[in-house]
């Protein structure tokens, strides 16, 4: 593998991991809205490492979600319980940002931070098991 594609996976894992830590400030200070940017951008930037990996190149979030849903939700590799924190994280970012209005909770939030880390830690065993592979 060339190293420069290792480098960018690693900044999308770190980018991932660093995104996934604002989620805290943004709760404390009550921008839930940005909390609920963040904590989908948690995801799909672990995702978008995953795809690097994979030679799936895209930068249109559904088309990145629908690949991943397809290649490792209904193959089993990843369990698809995980998964369906993305999609929910997808549409109320998608609602909060676009639309007036949008009533988010602290509690759903937190309950969706929660999903969500177990995700990004799900789907990094996978990168790093890529990563480990193809150094082999």
């Amino acid at each position: 593998m060339k190293e420069v594609l290792r480098d960018i996976v690693a900044y999308r894992i770190k980018t991932s991991r660093d995104t996934l830590s604002e989620i805290e400030i943004h709760l404390q200070n009550g921008f839930l809205a940005t909390a609920m940017n963040r904590l989908y951008y948690a995801g799909f930037y672990m995702i978008s490492a995953l795809a690097l990996l994979d030679k799936f190149p895209t930068s249109k979030h559904k088309q990145l979600i629908g690949w991943f849903n397809k290649e490792y939700l209904k193959t089993g590799i990843i369990n698809p319980e995980k998964g369906k924190i993305l999609r929910k994280a997808y549409e109320r970012r998608q609602s909060s940002d676009y639309h007036d209005f949008v009533t988010l909770t602290k509690s759903q939030i937190e309950e969706y931070y929660s999903k969500m880390k177990d995700f990004v830690n799900v789907v990094e065993e996978v990168v790093q098991e890529k990563l480990k592979n193809e150094s082999a």
